[in-house]
């Protein structure tokens, strides 16, 4: 069921656009304000141990800031989410070229790829009541060098339980490389210029994909040792303070954690994050394989490093490439569905 009401104007592009902000609420008093240039999760507020509402993501105040941020602070990120190596791929014994825009390598979609692209948005009431943001757009075959037209939607509801649930859906006429993500900071202590070096994180991954100095996997998974293991709550200055040679190499953490070999659409944990300030906990499920966890090592300008911290669920990096990775290609008649819970709790 569509509503109104709790729109504002944000901005207006270069092209003469208009973008519009837009806000919804559960009855805890939790908020998501969005915006349709990039999908861009512009704020998320919810309450702390004194009930005082606290923005846990980072953002921009204006839309200027946005179009010239080049961290993807807040955004939809697609259609291919992390890298792909060399910009190139294999689909159907056809080659395809994509822009380089992390040095030798395709990153996110490219410069046009979600996070720079217009979406269509509509706030409705779930049949639970829920308020939601359905968001939408159209990619034509070619855009940004991918094959394919596809629908795609994506969904951001607000439960009762204080979750941000965000469901993801393409589907298309061409065999494509598909694999979305969202790619906000979390800052639980919501305190501007705050680090989350003293956050607990916890990453439910039993191993992970070692990456070359570039961000590329160099082989399959191995097990998570010597600094990579979080499957117990750990302070995020003590994560990078235990150096070893991957984390010299991404200067911080910016590695893809292995949930599952198998694809299915069984939800399970993929990482906690917690603010002893604060005392707001963040829990994270997903039906994706795999979680990016990104601790801001190269956010400056408007931010400091290690402001905020990414959980961005997705598929293996490269996995275009990998074989042996899970299949990252839909086809016609068989669409792309996915789901991630994000649950914000404060300790009794």
């Amino acid at each position: 069921m569509l509503f109104f009401g709790n729109m504002n104007k944000f901005g207006t592009l270069s092209n003469g656009m208009i973008v519009n902000e837009y806000v919804i609420s559960n009855s805890q008093g939790m908020e998501l304000y969005a915006i349709n240039y990039g999908g861009i999760i512009t704020q998320l507020r919810v309450p702390d141990k004194h009930n005082n509402f606290v923005n846990v993501v980072l953002g921009y105040d204006s839309i200027d800031e946005y179009c010239a941020d080049t961290f993807f602070i807040g955004a939809l990120i697609g259609p291919c989410a992390n890298r792909i190596a060399q910009g190139r791929c294999v689909i159907d014994g056809k080659e395809y070229s994509f822009e380089k825009n992390n040095g030798e390598n395709h990153l996110h979609g490219g410069s046009v790829g979600f996070h720079k692209s217009f979406w269509d948005i509509e706030k409705i009431r779930t049949h639970a009541g829920e308020e939601a943001l359905v968001l939408s757009r159209f990619r034509k075959d070619g855009e940004a060098g991918y094959p394919g037209n596809m629908n795609i939607r994506v969904q951001y509801t607000l439960t009762e339980s204080n979750e941000l649930v965000v469901e993801y859906y393409a589907d298309t006429d061409m065999s494509t490389v598909t694999n979305f993500t969202q790619h906000s900071y979390f800052n639980l202590s919501g305190s501007v210029g705050k680090t989350v070096l003293e956050h607990q994180l916890l990453v439910a991954a039993d191993s992970f994909l070692p990456v070359t100095a570039d961000g590329i996997p160099i082989g399959n998974s191995v097990p998570v040792e010597d600094g990579m293991d979080l499957r117990s709550l750990t302070s995020v200055r003590r994560v990078l303070e235990t150096a070893n040679e991957q984390k010299r190499r991404a200067q911080g953490l910016d590695h893809c954690f292995v949930l599952k070999h198998e694809s299915s659409d069984v939800m399970r944990l993929a990482a906690y994050l917690y603010a002893p300030d604060t005392e707001i906990s963040l829990q994270v499920c997903t039906t994706q394989p795999a979680v990016q966890c990104y601790t801001g090592n190269f956010l400056e300008g408007y931010f400091v490093q290690h402001q905020g911290l990414c959980i961005e669920t997705q598929a293996y990096t490269n996995a275009i490439r990998e074989p042996g990775f899970p299949s990252v290609v839909i086809f016609p008649n068989s669409p792309y569905v996915e789901k991630t819970v994000y649950q914000f709790n404060v300790s009794d």
